[in-house]
């Protein structure tokens, strides 16, 4: 191989065999191992009965929230699937397709900027599978996915013959899919098209820079829409408190890539490798650049788009709370870190790379996606049979009753933590109200207010909820007697369920046990003359 080749048959194969493998780990098990994808899957299917008239007991407790957030896209989409799929496959299919579209979009901007650069993907496709998709976070996941495309597509044109209207279209897709990409695409697509100006006027003079200078005020009018419902969300938020990560540990989370690890520890190493190898091709093009003269050239936009998210990875808060306690936004930081690697991988791509640094490349990232598959293999078998024990609770539960989720174990099953970041049982009790085809009145969707597009009806939120901590259950005393018809109990280490958590034995007045999984990990309570399902 010369230097400068374009992609071989054996880097191509490598690229789709990892994709593949990507794809059959998902398949091969009953459930998407995330956090909040089955809140996603029980919005979805909620949506899609609202007005049906065989589930009359949705209008009961639920209502259409009127407010045109960002959420009521990947919803929608979720609706029309489950409509035609079950829920279950439909969040395969989902899945799958955001790991497709991720290589391909990927591969797409590599390619806009040099058809040598594809290779680089292979390195990429670690960042797919990372700790935001594990969260379920898959309106954001997409959004990727389209910033890539919009940034391949830009590049192709440099500006020339770009209509403020496809630019606004942009705008549009990714508010839809998620403000901070929004916002972080906009401001970064904006600082590219004046830096393409700059670096084009040092041969072509002032014309060149003016026309940077009307193509970045054509990206802020096409994205201003954007910015001012972004603005418009944190009106909505009122008084909410915003965090910030200590300096410290954003160092970190840059260093090794935090992005990347979801479960355990040491995924984080292999995080490191995956910044580290980047920033050695960076340091070893700089290098060689100052050699040649360091002369500036439009595909640098790029990397000043990279050191921008950096910078504004660096200043930005990471989450923001309502005086209420909702989260109003959260892992902005993360969200941030995810795009520097991205766009420096798309500026590497306009480098020239002799065959050896190219195999280095490819078989690095290919060792580097799978020992990242071997290492979320064995959370994903363990959070599978949890998911498979806690689905069992549906024979449990009659159609149109209410249930709370009282969540024991989030980070595993009982006496195991498989899972050191994401709380991967959190919101498994959604998975119930669409297997069993209940209401969970535990939702956090429908709690949040504002977010979501389907809220509790303000009669049903007037009445106080039971507190839920990971140590019991309070105030079941001043609920309504109808409201809530089941308990389901995850993380419970025996069969004795009041001897593990003693709380429950002052709940036999009223609630009985009417179901134990096999492993007696799941245990539905239900109220004293409840019918049976």
């Amino acid at each position: 191989m010369h230097q400068g080749q374009s992609e071989t048959r054996v880097e191509r194969a490598v690229f789709w065999g990892l994709l593949s493998l990507y794809g059959a780990q998902i398949w091969s098990l009953p459930f998407v191992p995330t956090q909040d994808g089955p809140a996603h899957l029980a919005t979805a299917e909620a949506l899609r009965f609202i007005g049906d008239s065989s589930h009359p007991w949705l209008a009961d407790v639920l209502e259409v929230s009127s407010l045109p957030t960002p959420m009521w896209g990947m919803s929608l989409v979720l609706s029309g699937l489950v409509h035609v799929l079950s829920a279950a496959l439909t969040e395969k299919i989902l899945v799958t397709g955001y790991l497709l579209t991720f290589g391909l979009a990927i591969r797409y901007a590599l390619g806009v900027v040099s058809p040598k650069a594809r290779f680089l993907s292979v390195l990429a496709l670690p960042f797919a599978p990372n700790y935001l998709f594990h969260m379920g976070f898959y309106s954001y996941c997409f959004s990727v996915v389209l910033l890539l495309a919009m940034l391949g597509w830009w590049h192709r044109r440099r500006g020339e013959g770009v209509s403020l209207g496809r630019l606004a279209g942009w705008g549009v897709l990714l508010w839809i899919a998620h403000p901070v990409t929004a916002v972080a695409g906009g401001m970064s697509l904006g600082l590219m098209a004046l830096w393409n100006g700059w670096a084009s006027s040092l041969e072509r003079g002032l014309p060149a820079l003016r026309a940077g200078v009307r193509n970045a005020s054509w990206v802020a009018l096409a994205f201003s829409p954007a910015a001012l419902l972004v603005l418009w969300i944190r009106s909505l938020q009122g008084g909410a408190t915003l965090h910030w990560f200590p300096m410290s540990v954003r160092w970190r989370v840059l260093a090794f890539s935090d992005v990347v690890g979801s479960f355990r520890p040491e995924e984080l190493w292999v995080g490191f490798g995956i910044t580290a190898l980047p920033l050695f091709l960076t340091a070893f093009t700089l290098r060689r650049r100052w050699v040649e003269g360091l002369n500036p050239r439009g595909d640098d936009a790029f990397l000043m788009a990279s050191l921008f998210c950096g910078a504004l990875f660096f200043v930005a808060p990471n989450s923001a709370t309502t005086p209420e306690g909702w989260t109003a936004g959260g892992f902005v930081s993360h969200r941030l870190s995810l795009l520097v690697p991205l766009l420096l991988l798309l500026w590497l791509g306009g480098q020239v790379w002799g065959r050896w640094i190219r195999a280095t490349v490819v078989v690095a990232g290919a060792v580097f996606a799978l020992m990242l598959m071997a290492l979320h293999q064995p959370t994903y078998r363990r959070a599978s049979t949890g998911f498979v024990d806690i689905a069992g609770a549906s024979s449990a539960l009659p159609p149109g009753s209410t249930f709370l989720w009282v969540d024991l174990a989030p980070y595993g099953p009982p006496g195991e933590r498989i899972s050191g970041k994401v709380r991967l049982f959190e919101h498994a009790g959604d998975r119930l109200s669409w297997t069993a085809e209940a209401v969970n009145l535990e939702a956090n969707q429908y709690r949040s207010g504002w977010q979501f597009p389907l809220v509790f009806r303000p009669e049903v939120l007037a009445v106080p909820l039971p507190s839920i901590s990971r140590g019991g259950v309070s105030g079941f005393e001043t609920v309504a007697e109808e409201l809530i018809d089941h308990l389901v109990v995850w993380g419970l280490s025996s069969e004795r369920g009041t001897a593990t958590v003693p709380w429950l034995g002052s709940l036999e007045s009223e609630w009985h046990r009417t179901w134990i999984s096999p492993r007696g990990w799941t245990q539905v309570y239900s109220r004293r003359g409840t019918p049976p399902p």
